[in-house]
């Protein structure tokens, strides 16, 4: 009897819904595109975004097309209206099999982990995107279950597509409202990149570093802390073959110093760097830079301190400053 009851009034049933859905999604976009905020649900472990929300509506829509086709078949017989509705059919399928392969590519290069504080009172959010070589570390707070914000100063890049917190090479430690991820970045010199959160009362604080945990490579120091400039083992010459294959003039050289910036590889518009040391017209590695963007700039002040400035193609640019004669870089507020 009930069962017959919502079969009789299942057209209303999903009218209702689907205003709900409508009003729900419509309210969420509102915030979003008002506010700093972004969309991101926490489902069951599966994360929903605003393209998610906007492709669940889409077919709904798409729903209540297929019922007004059925419908428009029973109702018509002319030869020419069929054929209309048969477009009609198609053109859905297509839209269906269009929209579902961009939602899934979205989560295919797209992951999020949650990280909440021993208090429950912080939550961080990492966002992991990785598509062929490219990939790339964002961190953001959650605000409340529909919402996420970003933190500023908190991207940062890894080498070779490398996704480290899905394959567990990462570790998190909190202390009250201070947070301190550390990714490995898959770089040549072993180093990981350490992000540093302190979350206060409607804003953030960041700060990204440099760590060897398993020691410093002999290029980069001796036992005694000095720079080597020609001493390579295994390791060191993959990183020195590569230098060796490219000519000096490709160094865009600092002015006043004996130091330079090489491009050793691309793919795309991200860009692997490498800073150098010029010693008798021979290129000595130092240390990996932490950014990708295609252009670069840099200059050196007079207490030796190396200031660097990368832009992409956007005009978005970031800047870091050295620490340790080049050996790690730490990263400016802009």
């Amino acid at each position: 009897m009930i069962i017959n009851r919502i079969r009789r009034h299942s057209k209303y049933i999903f009218l209702f819904i689907s205003v709900l859905w409508m009003i729900f999604t419509g309210s969420l976009l509102f915030i979003q595109n008002r506010t700093k905020y972004i969309i991101l649900m926490n489902f069951l472990d599966l994360h929903l975004r605003s393209v998610d929300l906007v492709y669940i509506f889409t077919i709904i829509i798409a729903l209540w097309c297929i019922y007004g086709l059925r419908m428009a078949w029973k109702k018509y017989s002319k030869k020419i209206i069929k054929i209309i509705i048969i477009i009609g059919w198609i053109g859905l399928i297509l839209a269906f099999l269009f929209g579902s392969f961009v939602v899934l590519l979205n989560h295919s290069v797209t992951r999020y982990h949650e990280f909440s504080s021993p208090d429950k009172k912080y939550t961080l959010i990492v966002r992991e995107s990785s598509f062929l070589l490219l990939s790339e570390i964002s961190l953001y707070e959650r605000k409340n279950p529909f919402f996420i914000e970003k933190i500023k100063n908190s991207t940062v890049g890894t080498d070779d597509g490398y996704t480290p917190i899905s394959q567990g090479s990462y570790w998190i430690k909190w202390n009250k409202n201070t947070v301190t991820l550390a990714i490995d970045g898959n770089w040549n010199n072993q180093s990981w990149t350490t992000i540093k959160v302190i979350f206060e009362k409607n804003k953030h604080k960041s700060e990204i570093g440099t760590i060897y945990p398993k020691g410093k490579p002999s290029y980069i120091t001796d036992d005694s802390g000095k720079k080597k400039a020609n001493q390579s083992n295994a390791a060191d010459k993959k990183i020195q073959d590569k230098l060796n294959n490219l000519s000096v003039d490709n160094v865009i050289k600092i002015p006043n110093s004996e130091f330079g910036i090489i491009q050793v590889d691309q793919a795309m518009s991200r860009v692997q760097w490498f800073f150098v040391k010029i010693s008798e017209n021979k290129k000595v590695f130092i240390s990996e830079l932490p950014d990708t963007k295609p252009n670069v700039n840099a200059k050196m002040n007079v207490k030796g301190v190396i200031f660097i400035t990368f832009k992409d193609i956007n005009g978005n640019t970031s800047k870091y400053k050295s620490a340790d004669q080049g050996k790690s870089w730490i990263k400016i507020r802009n």
